[in-house]
Parts: C-alpha cells; structure tokens; sequence
C-alpha cells in the first residue's frame, strides 16, 4: 500500500522532462489524461492495478520515445487506438484484464520492436494478419491472448 490516491492533474502534460511515468499500485481515480501524450521524453509509462478508468487516450501515439507500456489490470476499457501503431520504439505492450472489445489494430503491425504483446482477458474478437506478421517473421517474442479468441499466430493462449 502506498498511501497515495487522487486523480492524475492535466498539468502533468508540462512535464517535458519526464522520461519514467510509474503509476503501478497506486489508488487512482479519474482517467490517463490525454496530456500524458504531451511528453516527447517519456519511454515507460505503468499504470498497472492503478484504479485509472476510462479509454486509453488516443493522444498516447504521439509518444515516438515509448517503449514500455504496461497498463495492466485496470478499470480501462474501450479499443485500443490504432494510434498506437505510431509507436515506432515500442518494444513491450501489456493490455492483460482490461474490458477492451473490438480488435486489435492492424497498426500493431507496423511496430517493428514491439517484442511482447499481452492482451488476455479483454473481450476481443480477432488479430488481423498485419500483427501476425511480426510473429512469423519472429520480431513478436510473446504474444498472449484468451484462448477462444480467433488467432492463427498467437504463441500464448490463456485460458481464464
């Protein structure tokens, strides 16, 4: 436990310097602003079994140095924005037990070190080919997902 809760501020978004954003474990209410996408230096961003709801901000594709994201199990929900895929150095996206539907984007394909993708328990339907890709051609290490979803590529398949 750490004693800290609240929302996340918008001013966060002047933070230029940021470089590590590490949210995990703490009792959080309110959403990621999208400010957050306002950070050119930030590389890891956590906010792992934070209590943060809502979507995840589409403002998130304009972070070019991320390449962490780890927003596990929280109280997130919604698609994941295709803006992700702008991610150029994006190398770990941990999406586990969110309440996340729709697909995953086909512009996860174009992340080209993206080396571990984890999205079980969510409510998916299917991973298009683009994202597959990366698995054949053995960029995409660890690809994890709920064993019902309909996939040709995934390595790891989670049952609930």
């Amino acid at each position: 436990e750490t004693g800290v809760d609240g929302t996340i501020p918008t001013e966060i978004g002047l933070l230029s310097k940021i470089e590590i954003l590490d949210l995990d474990y703490l009792y959080l209410s309110g959403t990621l602003p999208s400010e957050i996408g306002r950070l050119p230096n930030l590389v890891k961003l956590c906010a792992s079994e934070s209590g943060v709801r809502g979507q995840i901000p589409s403002e998130f594709g304009n972070l070019s140095k991320l390449e962490k994201v780890t927003l596990s199990t929280s109280l997130m929900s919604g698609t994941i924005p295709s803006t992700l895929g702008q991610l150029e150095n994006l190398e770990i996206l941990d999406l586990n037990f969110f309440i996340l539907f729709g697909t995953v984007p086909k512009e996860l394909g174009n992340l080209q070190h993206l080396t571990d993708l984890y999205v079980k328990s969510n409510r998916l339907a299917a991973i298009p080919e683009e994202v597959c890709a990366l698995v054949n051609d053995g960029d995409l290490l660890t690809f994890r997902v709920d064993c019902g979803l309909s996939c040709n590529c995934c390595n790891y398949c989670l049952s609930a």
